[in-house]
């Protein structure tokens, strides 16, 4: 591979490109090679496709865009930055990233793409648009991309040292329960080694997950794949059910207190703000079509008024579906399951040798008892949950 290193300097638009390695001077006028003097070493071809390649090609973008293997894997072998990105701003493996293409992202890993860098396309450097972050918000569609990403942060992640590369770090097993399977967030989760599940804001992952699914979640089918995914992940890691909240955060109309749970903060905040905003939009609604009835009567009827109370309707309806799950199956099944260790306890507080303590008067309850002790538990959470408040903030 011939590496070539270049002085500019710029004349009335057209820039003289000198390559350091061979002296040699030709001439670039918009993204194209205009002319060169006689250049030592490889043919001057390969040397003007190297270059070309990263300023004005879209060729490899377009190969892998259609899968074209045989291409993509000829254009990656000319690449010289392959970090470069194209008009679109993009590089090649964020491109591969958005088609799925998995057999060119292996090529450009193995080029070494990094998987941490941010496509030019923005005035601000959003970290989920790096090739990692962007595998993990395209859904489970995407896992073969996600855990191939994964395996390969294992060996470079000892050089990801800026303040960007440790947000990224931070936010993976975050995304990937909130927007991947439970595969793929065990493999995160491992990658992390635990240190990294509690993000800046004192949120582990399933705090994020529960608060961004509680507010902006506005497709029930989706919020119920997503929350039988979480079921999964915390029937594993039932622990982190009862993690606290590590430090209070201020977000919108809510502020989660130091020392909730996951589920406080989406019965005692999340549930409560989203069933309000709902209200809100009904009373919008509303007032629309009153307006649009009193312009009928005025003789200036208005259908767009009409369009958008229906359209806003349509949002108030989504958002309730997705309410009323949460609160009907998730909530209750969350609960369940945080409460099945109290359970084992106070059923190991029954039995014949460990619950003759004179102090303790747990042998004097027998299994019914304890049943329906937890059903009214369970019950709470969705129908009195101020009683049991104290339990999860």
């Amino acid at each position: 591979m011939y590496w070539i290193h270049i002085a500019v300097a710029c004349v009335e638009g057209r820039c003289s490109w000198l390559c350091s390695s061979c002296e040699s001077n030709y001439w670039i006028y918009s993204g194209q090679i205009l002319g060169f003097s006689a250049i030592k070493g490889p043919r001057v071809d390969t040397i003007c496709r190297q270059l070309n390649m990263g300023i004005t090609d879209t060729q490899l973008a377009d190969a892998i865009e259609k899968h074209n293997s045989v291409e993509t894997r000829r254009l990656v072998g000319l690449l010289t930055n392959v970090d470069y990105h194209t008009k679109k701003r993009c590089t090649a493996l964020y491109t591969a990233v958005e088609c799925n293409n998995i057999e060119a992202a292996v090529l450009l890993l193995e080029r070494g793409a990094s998987m941490n860098i941010m496509p030019k396309k923005r005035i601000y450097k959003n970290v989920s648009e790096c090739p990692i972050m962007l595998a993990l918000k395209m859904g489970e569609s995407h896992e073969e991309m996600q855990l191939l990403f994964l395996d390969h942060l294992d060996s470079v992640k000892h050089t990801w040292s800026s303040a960007k590369d440790k947000e990224i770090l931070e936010a993976i097993p975050h995304s990937a329960m909130l927007y991947s399977t439970p595969c793929v967030f065990i493999r995160a989760a491992a990658e992390s080694s635990g240190k990294d599940l509690f993000n800046k804001h004192g949120l582990n992952a399933l705090m994020t997950t529960l608060k961004q699914v509680g507010l902006f979640s506005s497709d029930a089918v989706k919020c119920a794949r997503t929350m039988e995914n979480v079921m999964e992940i915390v029937n594993k890691y039932p622990a982190m059910a009862w993690e606290s909240l590590q430090k209070d955060e201020e977000c919108g109309l809510m502020m989660h207190t130091t020392g909730s749970t996951a589920l406080g903060m989406l019965v005692y905040q999340t549930i409560p703000v989203r069933k309000t905003k709902n209200r809100q939009f009904q009373v919008i609604s509303e007032g629309l079509l009153e307006l649009r009835h009193i312009l009928e009567g005025a003789g200036s009827p208005s259908d767009a008024l009409l369009d958008y109370s229906e359209k806003i309707q349509s949002d108030v309806e989504k958002n309730s579906n997705v309410v009323l799950h949460l609160v009907d199956e998730f909530i209750p099944a969350l609960w369940t399951v945080m409460l099945r260790p109290l359970r084992i306890a106070l059923a190991m507080g029954t039995h014949k040798r460990l619950g003759e303590g004179s102090g303790c008067f747990a042998h004097y309850l027998n299994t019914d008892t304890i049943d329906i002790i937890f059903a009214n538990l369970i019950s709470d959470v969705t129908s009195a949950p101020h009683l049991i408040e104290h339990m999860l903030c």
